[in-house]
């Protein structure tokens, strides 16, 4: 039986009880992680791999000012405009936090194509879409 989970803050504990538990880390994919929902007291259980794969997603959610691409983004828009083109031609992903997402320098160049619409190609349009 699938339920919702009503409040910002009862997202933040399920998902700290996920983080904390060991299997976050070290389970499979299909391991279910087991939480409670504070203000209802549901129990619930979740897979391994879906909240990894939810958290992966939000590096790469174009709606959240606080994702990844908006921090790559506002980066490259703080350079001069006569290097921005080059800055985003020469992007090098470093760190081990790259390797533990799979397929992220796919993921990452995906959402910023979509990002750059190119069916409007007026830099209007864009910075619009970034603010």
């Amino acid at each position: 039986r699938h339920g919702s989970i009503p409040s910002i803050e009862d997202a933040t504990s399920v998902l700290h009880q996920c983080f904390s538990n060991s299997l976050f880390t070290v389970g499979e994919r299909n391991d279910e992680i087991e939480f409670t929902v504070p203000s209802t007291g549901q129990a619930g259980k979740v897979p391994v791999g879906t909240v990894k794969d939810c958290l992966h997603e939000m590096f790469f959610d174009a709606s959240n000012p606080e994702s990844l691409l908006h921090a790559l983004l506002a980066s490259i828009l703080s350079c001069p405009v006569d290097l921005r083109v080059s800055m985003l031609r020469n992007i090098s992903l470093v760190g081990g936090g790259v390797a533990g997402i799979p397929n992220f320098e796919r993921k990452l160049l995906k959402a910023l194509f979509a990002f750059f619409d190119p069916a409007d190609e007026s830099v209007g349009a864009v910075t619009a879409k970034f603010k």
